[in-house]
This record gives C-alpha cells, sequence and structure tokens, in this order.
C-alpha cells in the first residue's frame, strides 16, 4: 500500500509541475502577445503621424502657391515676403480672416 500511495503522491506532484508549467507558458504567450499589440499600436502610431505631416506638408505648399499667385509674388525671396506680410499683418490678416468666414460661412 505504501508504494502505491508514493506512486500516487508522484503523480499527482508531476501534475502539479504540468500545471505550473503551462501557467507559465500561457503566461509566456501572453507576455509575447501584449509586445505584438505595443509594437502594432506604435505602427499604426507612426503611420497617423506621417499621414499628417504629409498634410500638412501638401496644405503649406498649396497655400504657398496659391498666396504667390494671388498677391503678384512670384520671384519674390522668402525674406522680402516675409517682411512685406509683417508690414501688412494685421489688415491682411484681418481681411483674409473675414475672407475666409464669408466663404465657409461662419
Amino acid at each position: 500500500m505504501l508504494v502505491n500511495e508514493k506512486l500516487e503522491g508522484a503523480a499527482m506532484d508531476s501534475e502539479k509541475a504540468k500545471a505550473k508549467a503551462s501557467d507559465a507558458e500561457r503566461l509566456a504567450k501572453l507576455d509575447q502577445k501584449i509586445d505584438q499589440l505595443k509594437a502594432q499600436k506604435q505602427a499604426l502610431e507612426a503611420r497617423a503621424k506621417e499621414k499628417e505631416r504629409k498634410a500638412r506638408t501638401r496644405r503649406l505648399i498649396q497655400n504657398g502657391a496659391l498666396a504667390e499667385m494671388y498677391l503678384g509674388c512670384e520671384g519674390v525671396e522668402p525674406e522680402v515676403f516675409e517682411k512685406a506680410l509683417q508690414e501688412a499683418g494685421p489688415a491682411l490678416a484681418q481681411a483674409l480672416q473675414a475672407a475666409i468666414a464669408k466663404i465657409s460661412g461662419g
């Protein structure tokens, strides 16, 4: 009887060890999945930032081209254009804001 009890005890110890190992394996798999999800999140955030940067760059180029076309400043160096804008600043800004509000219905 004593031998059977020892065998049963050893079998139970073996089952506990397997359960602990499988728990550890599951935890390791979950940690791995968490790392993968974090990497995916970072990639999505980076793509979104890049998309925003590209949209801003496009908008800046378009607005600059429109300013050059309608303000008749083709060929004017940026430093000169900037100084002219600074001098005309408040009046020009007010006129543009009023026109934008009128066009956009605001």
